[in-house]
């Protein structure tokens, strides 16, 4: 899991292992929507949050779904009046399981606004069976 500290729509890990990333970047949204960021965990459970930012005005709101395994688990109109997500600036917190594909997904009413993703998580491992003192 132990990766160079670099800037990705896809997983990173810090090289201790024990938090993750993944950054959009700026990513100019539309009508259609679009996939910000997409990874699949391995063996490892993530404690995430997610947070979006937006360079766009009042009343663009922006519609959020985020996925795994493609089922979607959070459908989500956006208040775009105080330019961080959710309103008044709280992350989004969620657990995402072992050999689970994530994805995090934007539209918006008027094209060409920029939001950015960013998901940061703890990184937790599954206890090993087998592993009880008799």
């Amino acid at each position: 899991m132990s990766g160079e500290t670099v800037t990705s729509q896809t997983l990173q890990f810090t090289n201790d292992n024990k938090h993750a990333y993944a950054y959009s970047g700026g990513i100019t949204l539309g009508t259609s929507p679009t996939t910000a960021l997409e990874f699949i965990t391995n063996s490892e459970y993530l404690i995430a949050q997610l947070s979006i930012n937006s360079t766009a005005g009042s009343g663009n709101n922006l519609d959020l779904e985020i996925k795994l395994n493609d089922i979607a688990i959070v459908k989500n109109e956006i208040s775009n009046d105080y330019q961080t997500y959710p309103d008044f600036g709280r992350a989004i917190n969620i657990i995402i399981p072992p050999f689970t594909k994530f994805a995090a997904i934007g539209a918006v009413a008027t094209s060409g606004k920029e939001y950015t993703f960013v998901l940061t998580a703890k990184v937790g491992m599954a206890p090993r069976v087998g592993n009880l003192v008799e």
